[in-house]
């Protein structure tokens, strides 16, 4: 029988900030190694060495496993998270590049940024991420694949095909592959919520092509800047952003009418877009003699500060909880890390190796219960011990029920006959340990939620996992 809890019945014992501080895993391009990094202190805790010029990182939705494509020795190094290892290699193609998880983490899809040496041809490994074996491979057209995405039910992936103007989609299920011509240079995507679109940047043509999933057909495309590159969509899916690189601006496109409503300035070489969790900020990192973030209130479409970074800023992360940007400086040794609330960059972490590129939040760390409880109508609990990732894994659905976010939870791998259920690092439930549990967060709309499972009163936990409920 599933279990229903409701949030406002039993506060646990609040923990210090850093409770489920989670850690971040960064290639280094020229260091042939993956920093891994404890958020709670800003430091680098160890190094994982990987093969020749690691690019690209993907993560598994549990974080237990992570997957680094390696781009000159033609290898997918595969990461133990909590072990913090390097536990395999996997051969691939020449020049893996952009790679993505499936939304089930039962397969890795692989693009490269070279051909199979038969003219027209660009392959794309499916990897087994328990196996670490490789499926099948899918031949697309062309010979330079630049990002993948899936839809939200993990049925078709979306990949932009830089080389052949098409965003080709295949058939998570048959393997089909279906193009669809686009503009000059499809270079990055987005998404919306939904899965419903698909927005690509036209890096030669100066446009952004809109896709139906539904009928997977072109249904727009909209003149932006020159060379767009990055795009994001807002978390409310009114609006899209793309990065010019050559007008050094902002094109910000109405999903409605598909047209742009505004043109922002930045700084040199706009790369990447980012939004805060509310959506009211976009953050923009201009690579080029710039070295800085624009910053960008959506309400007005106006840049309400620039906050200078290292030196050629270009991916960025914002954490769950919506409280720091991370950025990689590509041509340094150092991530950024920006405060939202006070816009300003409150650590600099160094020694990350040289050229830091792509970024993934791994398992939290080690959650330190605080001195005092908060007030609660029930008994005050014992403190719980500290809790380190154990040998139990847990998996998490974020679902609604008559609009209500409900947090569907599975685990296996506990011994004990209870487990206790944290939610942000406080004990909402011990419950019989029947590997099932429903939250009812007491909540509707858009919001995230950390969540682990420990044997009760123990320090044998699970990995955390993040629910994300969208709008």
């Amino acid at each position: 029988m599933k279990k229903y809890h409701l949030s406002l019945l039993l506060i646990g014992f609040a923990f210090a900030s850093s409770a489920l501080a989670q850690t971040l895993f960064v290639p280094a391009r020229y260091s042939d190694e993956v920093a891994v990094i404890d958020t709670s202190t800003n430091q680098v805790v160890t190094q994982i060495p990987v093969g020749t010029f690691p690019i690209r990182i993907a993560m598994t939705p549990n974080r237990l496993k992570a997957f680094v494509s390696n781009g000159t020795s033609a290898s997918i190094s595969v990461l133990d998270t909590v072990a913090r290892t390097n536990t395999a290699t996997i051969p691939v193609n020449r020049v893996p590049g952009e790679s993505a998880i499936t939304p089930d983490g039962n397969r890795l899809f692989v693009l490269h940024q070279h051909g199979t040496g038969i003219p027209n041809q660009c392959p794309v490994e499916v990897i087994d991420t328990a196996t670490n074996q490789i499926i099948t491979t899918v031949i697309i057209p062309g010979h330079w694949a630049k990002e993948i995405l899936f839809t939200p039910d993990g049925r078709f992936a979306y990949i932009a095909n830089f080389s052949n103007d098409t965003v080709d989609v295949i058939d998570t299920t048959t393997y089909g592959v279906t193009s669809i011509p686009v503009g000059d240079g499809p270079r990055r995507l987005c998404m919306s919520a939904t899965g419903d679109r698909v927005y690509v940047t036209n890096y030669n043509g100066g446009s952004v092509s809109v896709i139906n999933t539904a009928t997977q057909q072109l249904i727009a495309t909209i003149p932006v800047g020159l060379s767009p590159e990055g795009i994001g969509i807002t978390p409310n899916g009114q609006e899209v952003y793309a990065g010019n690189l050559r007008t050094d601006n902002v094109s910000v496109i109405n999903t409605a009418t598909l047209t742009v409503v505004a043109t922002i300035p930045t700084g040199d070489r706009p790369q990447r877009v980012v939004f805060s969790n509310d959506g009211s900020e976009a953050f923009v990192t201009n690579a080029g003699t710039s070295n800085n973030v624009s910053v960008i209130n959506t309400a007005t479409h106006a840049v309400i500060n620039t906050i200078p970074v290292g030196d050629n800023p270009f991916v960025m992360l914002v954490n769950p909880n919506g409280t720091k940007v991370y950025v990689t400086n590509s041509a340094d040794t150092t991530i950024s890390v920006i405060d939202i609330p006070s816009l300003t960059v409150s650590a600099t972490i160094p020694d990350v190796g040289s050229a830091p590129f792509d970024l993934a939040f791994g398992p939290s760390g080690a959650p330190t219960p605080t001195a005092s409880p908060t007030p609660s109508p029930t008994p005050t609990p014992t403190a719980t011990p500290t809790a380190t990732p154990g040998p139990i894994q847990l998996t998490g659905r974020a679902i609604r029920i008559q609009g209500m976010n409900i947090s569907r939870l599975g685990w296996r791998g506990a011994t004990s006959a209870n487990v206790d259920v944290y939610r942000d690092g406080n004990v909402i439930a011990t419950t019989p340990n029947d590997g099932a549990y429903d939250d009812s967060t007491g909540t509707s709309g858009q919001v995230s939620f950390m969540y682990q499972v420990c044997e009760a009163g123990t320090e044998t936990c699970s990995n955390t996992v993040t629910l994300d409920f969208g709008p």
